[in-house]
C-alpha cells in the first residue's frame, strides 16, 4: 500500500518508524506531564485538548 507522504503545502514529510508515537487524548494537568516526560524520552507525541 502506497503512502502520500505530502504535506498541504507539498513537501515530503520525513516518516521514522525508529521513533514511537504516541497520542494523548484530553490532555490535562497529568496528561500533559506524562506526555512532556514521553517527549523528553524520545516519543513522538501528540495532544488532543
Amino acid at each position: 500500500m502506497a503512502r502520500n507522504n505530502l504535506t498541504a503545502k507539498g513537501e515530503v514529510m520525513s516518516v521514522d518508524s525508529r521513533r514511537p508515537r504516541v497520542g494523548v487524548i484530553g490532555t490535562g494537568a497529568i496528561g500533559g506531564f506524562y506526555g512532556l516526560m514521553l517527549a523528553r524520552a524520545g516519543y513522538d507525541v501528540h495532544f488532543l485538548l
